[in-house]
């Protein structure tokens, strides 16, 4: 991400139109005894390459080899069984719906899945608190995936008003503040 910032940002300059400078400093943004090895080869092959560029596959820059080789690499090829795998479990802690509906939109988008898919929706469903799906059944039955996280943004923040309502430890309305204030209009 940091080297896609960099790039947009200085997207006019000599670094980023230059596929051996922009290699070099995408190389110089990984760290870490995993890739030290890798990094190294590459350093060396971009040396070659700059010094004849025959060594370049036809068709090809240096900036697009290196992209292709640092995929094949280092890509996660179990990354959308994993995402599935989190979705499956993922549930609405703490009635923080907001985080929830991140949440599963970044693993929808790492697992490759399209959020209106009735099988997404019925586990964007079964990660909800039972009452909440229930009332957003109930009450708006949504169709799509905006719907749902509408619906259910709106049941929460319904839920929350009520429970803020009741004093502490009761299942009671709050009428502790009944005789705080005594009207006078004479």
């Amino acid at each position: 991400m940091e080297f896609k910032r960099f790039m947009l940002m200085n997207s006019g300059t000599t670094i980023a139109r230059d596929p051996i400078r922009r290699s070099a400093y995408f190389l110089s943004l990984l760290r870490g005894p995993h890739v030290d090895g890798w990094k190294m080869q590459q350093y060396k092959w971009l040396d070659r390459v700059d010094i004849d560029p025959r060594d370049l596959p036809f068709g090809m820059s240096a900036w697009q080899v290196l992209e292709r080789e640092f995929c094949k690499a280092f890509e996660d090829y179990a990354h959308k069984e994993k995402a599935l795998d989190d979705l499956e479990c993922l549930k609405m802690k703490d009635r923080r719906i907001d985080e929830y509906i991140a949440v599963f939109q970044q693993l929808v988008h790492r697992a490759d899945m399209f959020k209106d898919d009735p099988n997404c929706l019925r586990i964007f469903t079964k990660g909800l608190p039972y009452l909440l799906a229930a009332t957003c059944i109930d009450v708006e039955s949504p169709q799509t995936f905006e719907g749902w996280a509408k619906a259910a943004q709106k049941h929460n923040r319904n839920y929350l008003i009520k429970q803020n309502l009741k004093p502490p430890g009761s299942g009671q309305p709050n009428q502790q503040c009944n005789n705080m204030f005594t009207w006078n209009f004479n």
